[in-house]
């Protein structure tokens, strides 16, 4: 936090360039600096893009192979897809000790 700001000192313009140097020149150089630092930046940011539009469409692809895979289960256990209320699923019991505790000794 800067406590005192009338403390900073001030530059005037003919204090800003350095002997010799034209403020036009150094003014539209530091433009050519600007315009080529956001063409590399956008160059960079587009790249990053298509690698992230990349891997969203592979996982895009794989959902649709899960959700296929997942409507033939379903269909296979007698399922339909058209069953979206899930009040109407049947209730499977377990056989009895599908589930028993195993004793590593």
């Amino acid at each position: 936090m800067i406590g005192n700001i009338s403390r900073i000192p001030t530059l005037s313009s003919d204090e800003l360039t350095a002997p010799g140097v034209d403020a036009d020149v150094l003014t539209e150089a530091l433009g050519e600096f600007g315009v080529g630092l956001c063409a590399h930046l956008r160059e960079e940011t587009e790249g990053e893009l298509l690698k992230r539009d990349r891997k969203i469409g592979i996982l895009e692809g794989e959902i649709r192979e899960l959700k296929g895979m997942l409507g033939a289960t379903l269909t296979l256990l007698g399922k339909s897809e058209t069953v979206s209320n899930s009040k109407a699923a049947d209730v499977v019991d377990l056989p009895r000790g599908f589930l028993r505790r195993v004793q590593n000794g």
